[in-house]
């Protein structure tokens, strides 16, 4: 599977059905939504996590 892509139910809402495979959606490239779920969900939760700065290194 590509880098990005992921694994859903075929059937109504992707509740039900075989596994296909699915590439990523525009909306779940949209960084400024992502932040502001990050930051509510460390509200919510009470945990905290730091965005990371780099990307992990390999090796």
């Amino acid at each position: 599977m590509p880098g990005g892509g992921y694994v859903v139910p075929d059937g109504v809402l992707q509740l039900r059905g075989q596994p296909v495979p699915r590439t990523r959606e525009r909306a779940l490239q949209d960084t400024a939504t992502a932040h502001r779920l990050w930051a509510r969900s460390e509200r919510l939760t009470g945990v905290r996590y730091p965005w990371p700065t780099e990307p992990p290194r390999a090796g």
